[in-house]
């Protein structure tokens, strides 16, 4: 699993076990991955067996991220530092 994918489900946890005010039933996505990962992490599993465990939390981390992208000026920011990260003199379209 790349780092970066770290920047989708877990805020996807967040919202299944922390935030349940209208979503009750992503509790148990939460709940399933915490147990799971105790298991593997207890019996010294591989850690590919985890990877079914992480397309819920992808879903439901889009749903977290497109709430917190809902006002504009937070769009903005995200967009306007999506720019700054990517350097226009090195594209390889020039």
């Amino acid at each position: 699993m790349h780092p970066f994918s770290a920047l989708l489900w877990l805020p996807g946890l967040w919202l299944c076990l922390v935030r349940t005010d209208d979503h009750g039933v992503l509790r148990v996505f939460g709940a399933i991955f915490v147990v799971s990962l105790g298991v593997f992490l207890l019996t010294r599993g591989k850690p590919y067996y985890l990877a079914p465990a992480y397309p819920p939390l992808f879903a439901v981390g889009a749903l977290a991220c497109e709430r917190w992208l809902t006002r504009a000026w937070r769009r903005a920011a995200f967009l306007a530092r999506s720019l700054q990260v990517w350097d226009w003199r090195s594209s390889p379209c020039r």
